[in-house]
Parts: structure tokens; C-alpha cells; sequence
């Protein structure tokens, strides 16, 4: 369990943000200005990921050196 387990989807939806702001030209594609209209939304996420970590540290799951 040396990998981050939401890493993949990170690495998807990054992809997919920069995929749709190179076809738009934008950096803000329009599928995704609407939510930054949400900020309860990238809360929600960081709240995720550092759960995630935390858990792990505590547990003791990162590799050694």
C-alpha cells in the first residue's frame, strides 16, 4: 500500500481539466466554472485527502525509506 489510493482519480480529473482547457482555450473550461462556484465542494476534497493521510500516518502504512 505504497500508493496513494486517490491518487489515480486526481491524475484523471487533472488530465480531464486539461484536456477541456486546451479544446476551450480557457483555463476555467465551462463544465468546471460552475464549481467554483461551490467552494464547499474543494473543501470537501481537502477534508478527503487529509483524512486519507492522517489515517495512514497514524496506521504507519507509508513505506520506509
Amino acid at each position: 500500500m505504497e500508493l496513494h489510493a486517490l491518487g489515480p482519480l486526481l491524475a484523471a480529473g487533472l488530465i480531464g481539466w486539461s484536456l477541456l482547457a486546451l479544446r476551450q482555450r480557457r483555463l476555467w473550461p465551462q463544465p468546471l466554472a460552475r464549481w467554483s462556484r461551490q467552494p464547499w465542494l474543494l473543501g470537501l476534497v481537502a477534508f478527503a485527502l487529509l483524512s486519507y493521510w492522517l489515517l495512514r500516518l497514524g496506521l504507519g502504512l507509508f513505506p520506509s525509506g
